[in-house]
């Protein structure tokens, strides 16, 4: 987040969207050691650069039919990308899915895109144990790890690109037509 914070520059405002995983440590404490409440350590916020804010969705350009709406979650299930286009009036970046997808919905003000930015884990990590299982059951497989780099051009939004991951071993990613691969440190 360090170097995010450092790339993006000193007049950007840095925000968090969160969804239901960052939750899951404030919600288990607060049911399970009520009395922890307030110890520094305990929330989801003590470990978060306090740079950056966090909020349950993010505008960007505006709030017109030019704005992009960002938040983890609109509408879900398959298809979320157009259901959230559909419902919002903009385009709408989500990752609940955790898929990799960009739906183009056109009409008479120009192109808006509902995008699905996946998620950024691998799939295999701890996190999604027990979990990827029954969201597979629920025909939510074509799960990926990526994420979307946005660009705006005289307040328009482009075509969005996912950087995708392509073999999580072996470090291999895609990004506009390329492969590359990242070295694993240790």
């Amino acid at each position: 987040m360090a170097e995010i914070a450092e790339i993006a520059g000193l007049d950007t405002e840095l925000v968090i969207t969160v969804g239901n995983y960052d939750i899951r440590l404030d919600t288990f404490l607060s049911q399970n050691a009520a009395a922890c409440e307030g110890v520094k350590g305990f929330a989801l916020r003590d470990h978060i650069d306090p740079c950056w804010a966090m909020a349950w969705q993010v505008e960007i350009n505006g709030s017109g039919p030019n704005g992009v709406l960002v938040r983890h979650r609109f509408k879900s299930a398959a298809g979320a990308g157009r259901a959230n286009v559909l419902a919002a009036g903009c385009s709408v970046i989500s990752s609940h899915t955790h898929q990799a997808n960009a739906t183009r919905i056109s009409n008479s003000r120009g192109h808006l895109w509902g995008v699905d930015t996946c998620c950024i884990a691998a799939l295999n990590s701890r996190a999604f144990v027990g979990y990827t299982e029954i969201a597979a059951a629920a025909g939510m497989s074509n799960w990926a790890s990526a994420f979307v780099v946005l660009t705006l051009e005289n307040g328009l939004l482009l075509p969005p690109e996912h950087v995708l991951v392509l073999d999580e071993a072996a470090g291999l990613w895609s990004w506009r037509g390329k492969i590359y691969r990242t070295e694993t440190v240790h």
